[in-house]
């Protein structure tokens, strides 16, 4: 009798740890914490792994639940263009969100696709809101499921990346301003918490020290490596100013700054004391400085990126307990460098092209072909609008006028390639595939163009595409948390779409494009 009576409840006690195990699996995270890295390269990571330590990027990698190598199929993409995509599901030519600043045909100028004057920026002079963002994003589903009572904050070092990653309905989006480094953000958003507003205005806060100047050294001295393409152990000494905000965002320094400003966010914005899961997207960088591979100051990047991340998790443990979290790594798939670091080649040969004699070309064969007029509304940043009113009053087809000039630039020395807007859709070239999901109809041009990398354009536009060489790279990707959720479902991710997919199928929401 008693070893009956003892057979039960052992079974019952089994029953019940397994009821309790099963309900722990499908606890939902209190917390989404979202790491983007703008331009992480995998194969950097791998190099300096041996110098990072183990609570930081090692501890997510070697712990996570799922890792992989994801693609971000674009044309030209930037931090903007990049995160929008993880956080939507959807490419550009859908959200909207690919290059920020966009020609406009009826103002005949480009414009930046954040302005909106009917919002008022805070510590900044930008009036920045998502207007043009035109798909729904990873928080504004969080707070869909809530009925609105999710948290749902952004920290950036660019706007671009904040608005992006934070969506239509968060109740706030942090980035650096571009002219006196404080952290800003919109009244679309409402007011900065008061905390976050005290830090931003004291001695602490990035305004007050880059006017008293910024000096950036290595983090710590290393050994000189044996076989390397630049010097590790080289010593650096940067300063930053109100001249050189732009620097020092694209700066190890920046990524310290986002944890700052994180942790205490973390700590005043009530996501502990929240009882549905709330999102926090946080955006680095591990941009590099140059041409030259692994330079001294990218090194120092990672390892700054390495300690800023270290510091975030023993914060989330502190404060929320990490079992408590879902975490996600992303890099954004791209690296670049600017062209003009061509400069700094071994090569004897001189290869310069000239985007007004391009234009001027250009306009030059069209009046030979059809008769003098005004061809050309504007060609830059590798895109050329034609002035269709022109080609209207001679009755031409636009598909044909935009095949010649590609046609002709194909021709012409330098040039990687071009393609006419009309040949896109029925394509199956990689490229022209790339354009049609990353342009909007919106912001769509003519013709697209490019030089080859061996080539510089002498009088290209400040924040031109053709001011940097890209190169897309397989972007890392890691979740940390959710284990048995992720082993039970088998998640792949592949493409950039993916990412917001599994994140949704752990938290049991629907994805933003659904």
């Amino acid at each position: 009798m008693e070893h009956r009576r003892f057979t039960a409840l052992l079974t019952l006690l089994v029953a019940m740890m397994a009821i309790q195990k099963e309900a722990e699996a499908q606890q939902l995270p209190r917390l989404v914490v979202c790491i983007t890295v703008n331009e992480l390269r995998g194969d950097y990571l791998d190099e300096l792994s041996p110098l990072m330590g183990n609570d930081g990027l090692k501890r997510i990698l070697n712990t996570a639940s799922l890792k992989s190598n994801v693609s971000f199929p674009l044309y030209q993409p930037n931090e903007g263009s990049a995160t929008a995509t993880i956080f939507t599901g959807a490419y550009p030519a859908q959200s909207g969100w690919g290059d920020i600043v966009a020609y406009d045909r009826n103002a005949r100028r480009y414009l930046n696709i954040m302005t909106d004057d009917a919002c008022q920026g805070i510590y900044t002079r930008d009036n920045y809101s998502p207007k043009n963002l035109f798909v729904e994003t990873l928080g504004d589903r969080l707070k869909q499921a809530s009925g609105g009572s999710s948290l749902v904050y952004s920290v950036a070092p660019s706007a671009q990346a904040a608005i992006a990653s934070s969506g239509l309905s968060a109740d706030g989006a942090y980035w650096i301003d571009d002219a006196i480094a404080s952290w800003a953000t919109s009244n679309y958003y409402g007011s900065m918490l008061p905390q976050l507003e005290q830090y931003n205005r004291s001695s602490d806060g990035p305004n007050k020290r880059i006017v008293a100047g910024i000096t950036h050294r290595p983090l710590r001295s290393l050994k000189k490596q044996d076989i390397a393409y630049n010097d590790y152990s080289r010593a650096f000494v940067h300063r930053y100013n109100q001249t050189s905000v732009q620097a020092y965002k694209s700066s190890g320094l920046i990524n310290e700054e986002i944890t700052s400003f994180a942790v205490r966010l973390l700590e005043q914005a009530g996501y502990a004391e929240r009882r549905t899961p709330g999102l926090l997207a946080l955006s680095y960088t591990a941009k590099t400085s140059g041409l030259r591979e692994l330079e001294a100051e990218d090194v120092d990047t990672y390892l700054r990126l390495d300690e800023s991340i270290a510091r975030l998790l023993k914060a989330l443990e502190d404060r929320i307990g990490l079992k408590n979290c879902l975490i996600t790594l992303s890099g954004t798939g791209y690296t670049s460098y600017l062209a003009t670091d061509d400069k700094n080649r071994t090569s004897r040969l001189k290869r310069e092209l000239s985007e007004t004699r391009i234009t001027a070309l250009i306009n030059m064969y069209l009046t030979a072909l059809y008769g003098s007029g005004e061809w050309i509304a504007e060609n830059s940043n590798g895109r050329i609008y034609l002035q269709k009113k022109t080609i209207e009053e001679r009755k031409l087809s636009l598909d044909k006028v935009q095949r010649e000039v590609a046609n002709f630039l194909k021709g012409a020395s330098g040039i990687s390639y071009a393609i006419a807007a009309s040949d896109i859709p029925q394509s199956t070239d990689l490229l022209a595939k790339s354009i049609e999901r990353s342009v909007h109809p919106k912001y769509a041009a003519d013709v697209y163009w490019s030089v080859l990398p061996s080539w510089t354009l002498t009088d290209v536009k400040a924040g031109s595409h053709l001011q940097y060489h890209t190169a897309l790279c397989p972007s890392p990707f890691a979740i940390l948390g959710a284990d048995e959720d992720i082993k039970r479902n088998h998640y792949e991710v592949r493409d950039v779409r993916d990412i917001v997919r599994v994140i949704c199928s752990i938290l049991r929401i629907r994805p933003p494009t659904a």
